[in-house]
């Protein structure tokens, strides 16, 4: 159930992006020979794998495990819809984006990126899980700061 469910969750989000983030988005990920996107795809299929040791699923862990994913999807569209230099790669931008959600976060899309990471590792609530939430949060910290080095030229 919790395998299904796990990977359920990824192909929604897969399908979120694909019919709800801005095309020139997609197209420049599509594009980015970086690593990104290949340490992003590793996590989440270890997050699929980590699901066969699950413990029991309960209401509750379901529920918030649902409910953390579908806000992290929705910050993470709405953080690719606001910035339009968005990628994957790590190249300064002409300018520093500083509307909508990047108002209140400097990196919202991370933060969406994340809290769909904790939402699976919630449902899966094991030891792998919750390492691979913590080796995607290193990842996203190691990232956030090399854009904070690009950002702060402009």
């Amino acid at each position: 159930m919790v395998v299904l469910l796990t990977v359920g969750l990824w192909l929604v989000a897969f399908g979120a992006n694909i019919f709800l983030a801005p095309k020139h988005t997609l197209v420049a990920y599509s594009e980015d020979n970086g690593r990104a996107k290949y340490v992003l795809w590793g996590l989440m299929l270890g997050t699929c794998i980590t699901a066969f040791w699950a413990e029991p699923l309960t209401a509750w862990r379901l529920v918030g495990g649902v409910v953390l994913f579908a806000i992290g999807t929705a910050i993470a569209i709405k953080a690719l819809h606001d910035n339009p230099f968005f990628r994957g790669d790590l190249v300064a931008p002409p300018f520093r984006i500083t509307t909508g959600l990047y108002q209140y976060f400097d990196h919202p899309g991370y933060l969406g990126f994340a809290l769909r990471f904790l939402g699976v590792s919630f449902i899966a609530n094991n030891g792998m899980s919750v390492g691979l939430f913590f080796a995607y949060m290193l990842f996203l910290l190691f990232r956030a700061d090399i854009e904070n080095d690009l950002l702060a030229d402009l």
